[in-house]
């Protein structure tokens, strides 16, 4: 049996595609899909390449600028270490004057037990911000937090105020009187009253800091 393609009636054999035959016996010759193909990268083809920017990712992190780290204020320090030492020597005249003179301290002692715990207070408080500034000068350290600093340092202040001036107004003790023991105890208040007024300065310091945060 023949197939219809090998009969010799408009099919050709080899392409197995129907061959048109024309009068004078000549063929068209087929089309194949080569024909219809435009280049793409040709100006004359009617569908253009569009090229899109590939996009690039990339593992690097952009560094941020460091932010500037601020020095510590000297005079502030300096304000730490009167405090220090006027905390130290309010508490060793007041406490080392009956020692000294050798006697009973005259009146009642509960305010000088309280002016005592005030000053001990002031003394841990001052040594703690001169670690903070030797580590900040001279290390990595961070600073305190503006509202812990304002509250501690006018809650303290507050306290020696309270106890200072209540041995000024409660015990009158004379100088040259009381073998000695008034001298010292003079000499600590005296200590106490500086103690209060750096301890002013540096609650006003404070507050005038915290408001500076708020402008722009």
């Amino acid at each position: 049996m023949q197939n219809a393609w090998e009969k010799n009636d408009g099919w050709s054999a080899e392409s197995k595609t129907e061959v048109p035959t024309f009068n004078d016996g000549s063929t068209l010759a087929p089309l194949t899909d080569s024909k219809f193909k435009m280049d793409a990268n040709s100006v004359n083809g009617t569908v253009s390449q569009m090229e899109y920017p590939k996009s690039v990712f990339t593992t690097e992190v952009e560094e941020l600028p460091e932010k500037p780290v601020s020095k510590p204020s000297f005079p502030r320090m300096c304000l730490r270490v009167w405090q220090v030492i006027a905390s130290v020597g309010t508490f060793a005249f007041q406490a080392g004057a009956s020692p000294v003179a050798k006697m009973d301290f005259p009146y009642e002692p509960a305010l000088l037990y309280f002016v005592y715990g005030a000053t001990s207070l002031s003394l841990f408080w001052g040594s703690f911000l001169l670690y903070v500034y030797m580590t900040r000068r001279y290390g990595k350290g961070g600073k305190v937090k503006r509202a812990v600093l304002c509250i501690v340092d006018l809650m303290v202040t507050i306290f020696v105020g309270i106890g200072v001036f209540f041995e000024i107004s409660k015990y009158p003790c004379q100088p040259g009187t009381q073998n000695g023991l008034c001298d010292m105890f003079n000499t600590g208040t005296a200590f106490g009253v500086s103690l209060f007024m750096a301890l002013v300065a540096a609650t006003f310091w404070d507050i005038f800091g915290a408001l500076g945060g708020i402008r722009n």
